[in-house]
């Protein structure tokens, strides 16, 4: 998204925010501390994440969470806490970095930093950053102002994004190319005509994809997984998760059952994202699969449970327990439906519960362990009351006896 110049002489300036972009000045207030208290309004721009359901003026424009595009007219940006809606991970400095690298030499980001009582709560701090962005001058409370983190452009930031992997830096500014792939094909738009739509699938699916993959990363530390694993995503739609994994070295197969988005679209996102000879599509139902037992080091579930019959889960985590080799996890994240939301999604009482499905997954390993949005690790009782919930369990060596006898390669044919 192209950003108008501001008719002053200072820098543009942007002020992520989220909700509280709907007053202006509620906004001015938080990140008062970096713009101080004499600044040059004309010469800032509000971006917000709530997209199409506020109307862009001169000085606000809406924006896909954080995928609306800086460049070099603007110098600084301003995040206010929790706008960018990632865990702490190589996926948020690889935002950040995009960011400044499209800003240029002398830009700069602020980060509110989140107030927390504990260090595990705190969103993103500053010698993380440092890890991720080694070529970038990262400072806590910038300026002396506190809550803050101040990053600076680094010549090398590009190669510092190049090295943590991710489609985001290349995908970002092909959104135009996916919209109008997505438009040929079979993708039946409410509006025919509408780019809209297809600009909110790809907003919607760049974001599933980076926040996805930073709690994977995670669930990979903490299970010390390597970096060349052999990866299944089931019901991963265009692939745009499954090119994320591939960027960190796996090897990725979508199976998805909408053959168009295996045909027509996953081979664009494929050539578009950089990761070609490193995944590949199947169009076909995970029973399909011949000849796949015991094939796979990691099968993610990232919202496609819900999307069967409640009493068919059982039967598909048991299948996805023999095409994984031993030790092998299975993932999943589910947006579950809480009692106090069955009035506003239809079919509440038709999806399976999180006391049910914590009990077909200890049917692979009674160990399960469960994290919340934000990347943080929860009990299974704190997980009962999550609306997004990720899981993984690792499948047992001595469940998988029979699993040898049926080693094989997952089919090539799409």
């Amino acid at each position: 998204m192209t950003q108008e110049t501001a008719n002053s002489a200072g820098p543009l300036t942007v002020v992520y925010s989220h909700n509280s972009v709907t007053d202006i000045d509620l906004t001015l207030k938080a990140a008062g501390p970096i713009l101080g208290k004499e600044f040059d309004r004309d010469s800032i721009r509000f971006l917000s994440s709530w997209g199409s359901y506020l109307k862009p003026t001169v000085e606000y424009r809406p924006c896909g969470h954080y995928l609306s595009l800086l460049d070099s007219s603007i110098k600084r940006a301003v995040v206010l806490r929790n706008t960018i809606s990632i865990p702490s991970s190589k996926s948020l400095a690889v935002v950040f970095g995009t960011m400044l690298s499209r800003m240029g030499e002398g830009s700069e980001i602020f980060i509110q930093s989140p107030k927390a009582s504990k260090a595990s709560n705190t969103w993103v701090t500053s010698e993380q950053l440092r890890g991720y962005l080694p070529s970038c001058t990262v400072a806590d409370e910038a300026g002396k102002k506190k809550g803050w983190i101040r990053v600076e452009w680094g010549a090398g930031v590009t190669d510092d994004i190049d090295n943590l992997g991710s489609i985001y830096p290349r995908l970002s500014s092909q959104s135009d190319g996916f919209c109008q792939v997505l438009g040929q094909s079979n993708h039946l738009f409410s509006d025919s005509s509408s780019q809209s739509s297809a600009m909110e699938v790809f907003i919607y699916s760049m974001h599933w994809a980076l926040h996805s993959r930073s709690v994977i990363d995670s669930l990979f530390h903490m299970y010390e997984k390597s970096d060349f694993m052999r990866v299944l995503d089931i019901g991963g739609s265009f692939g745009f998760l499954a090119c994320e994994l591939a960027t960190n070295g796996h090897h990725v197969t979508n199976l998805e059952l909408m053959k168009y988005r295996i045909d027509q679209v996953f081979p664009w996102l494929i050539e578009a994202s950089g990761v070609v000879g490193r995944v590949d599509g199947i169009a076909k139902r995970m029973e399909e699969l011949s000849g796949a037992d015991a094939s796979f080091d990691v099968i993610c579930f990232m919202g496609s449970l819900l999307c069967i019959d409640r009493d068919d889960v059982a039967g598909v985590l048991d299948r996805a327990s023999r095409l994984l080799k031993p030790g092998g996890l299975i993932i999943l994240r589910e947006n579950m439906l809480l009692p106090e939301n069955a009035t506003t999604h239809g079919g509440h009482e038709d999806r399976f519960t999180a006391a049910e499905l914590h009990e077909h997954l200890q049917t692979v390993n009674p160990d399960v362990k469960y994290m919340c949005h934000q990347g943080q690790f929860r009990t299974f009782e704190e997980a009962k009351g999550l609306w997004t919930l990720f899981a993984a369990v690792e499948k047992q060596p001595e469940c998988a006896s029979v699993d040898a006898q049926h080693q094989g390669c997952v089919p090539s044919e799409k």
